[in-house]
């Protein structure tokens, strides 16, 4: 059981005993009267506050279950598309297991009611949806199972990629020319699906849930088999997405100052995505000693680290660029962001492959 009394005790300690061992008083008498004014209410801390949360209604029926009926949510998928769709979604979005049979993973409980009725009026046409919660009655799950839903669906009818899908890095080898990542794909590139925050602190936090639903080990394993090795792509297009400018400019291309101004923008390029393979690596590195540690002491692995940090091996695209040459199935940004796109020439290849 939860003690948040108790974790509140616990952290209110540790910050008083920090200042003890920092900023010692050899008088006893005189720490004794600082410990007691800290340990005051309204000196260091106010009276914790607790705000119950009521348990919301699950459905009754899981994932597995919806997908092996005829009818229900997900009566406009096809067999292959509900199979892809359950697995994925109990790769990362829930955490489901691994098991034997038609669906190859399961989970031990059902989605909330209000998360069913959101699927259900995502995969049918005119029928939007507004959920209004709190914290912690999942949201994101509520937006993100039509999607999956949807994307999944489509996905299970696209041809195979090439044999070198996903092997052009470029950004390894210094003085290589750019090239677009998703060259030797087979099936048209869009934006399925576009989400929307007001602040780009809400959008690395949603980055976070997608690495973990989309570019787990278990949901490339899921796309690897169920969608003929193809990978649904997620990015976000915000001011800190590497790298602004044309990849070619449409007009001065040839112009001796724009090909030095290319020449720098391809330089800056390659030094994020060399940066973000050190952050991959190093978050692997530490995800691996700590699952070790966990092991041994017979505890939880605590959640990955992994998940913060972008993968350059995986869905996630990470350059404008990139996105300009295809557009992500998933483009995450922000209003003010979408209004500069919308407005932009550079831009506007995203909107065009996606009409």
């Amino acid at each position: 059981m939860l003690d948040p009394i108790g974790g509140f005790r616990r952290i209110q300690d540790f910050v008083i005993n920090y200042v003890e061992t920092s900023f010692r008083i050899s008088d006893k008498a005189a720490a004794k009267a600082r410990r007691n004014l800290l340990e005051t209410v309204n000196v260091l801390a106010t009276e914790p506050f607790i705000e119950p949360v009521l348990r919301y209604e699950s459905h009754p029926e899981n994932l597995e279950q919806l997908a092996q009926r005829d009818d229900g949510p997900l009566a406009p998928m096809s067999w292959e598309g509900k199979r892809a769709f359950v697995e994925l979604a109990l790769s990362g979005l829930f955490d489901g297991k691994r098991c034997e049979g038609e669906i190859r993973r399961n989970i031990d409980y059902a989605p909330y009611d209000h998360q069913v009725e959101m699927l259900r009026r995502g995969l049918l046409p005119g029928m939007p949806g507004i959920v209004t919660s709190r914290t912690g009655s999942g949201k994101t799950e509520s937006f993100m199972l039509p999607v999956l839903a949807a994307l999944t669906n489509e996905a299970v009818t696209w041809a195979a990629p090439d044999s070198n899908y996903l092997q052009r890095d470029w950004w390894r080898e210094d003085k290589k020319p750019w090239s677009a990542r998703r060259q030797g794909e087979n099936r048209p590139s869009a934006i399925r699906s576009l989400v929307i925050y007001p602040m780009n602190a809400l959008v690395e936090d949603q980055m976070q849930r997608l690495r973990k639903s989309l570019d787990s080990d278990d949901a490339r394993e899921v796309m690897q088999e169920r969608l003929k090795g193809n990978r649904i792509f997620f990015g976000q297009y915000t001011s800190s997405t590497p790298v602004t400018g044309f990849e070619r400019h449409p007009r001065i291309a040839e112009n001796q100052g724009e090909k030095q101004r290319r020449t720098r923008r391809i330089a800056r390029l390659r030094e994020a995505m060399q940066g973000f393979k050190r952050d991959q690596d190093a978050a692997l590195a530490f995800d691996s000693q700590t699952e070790m540690a966990a092991s041994q002491a017979g505890e939880k692995a605590p959640d990955k680290t992994r998940y913060i940090f972008p993968a350059v091996d995986g869905g996630e695209m990470l350059s404008r660029w990139d996105m300009q040459a295809d557009p992500p199935d998933i483009l995450v940004t922000n209003a003010s962001m979408l209004g500069t796109m919308l407005s932009r020439e550079v831009e506007e290849p995203i909107f065009t492959q996606s009409a």
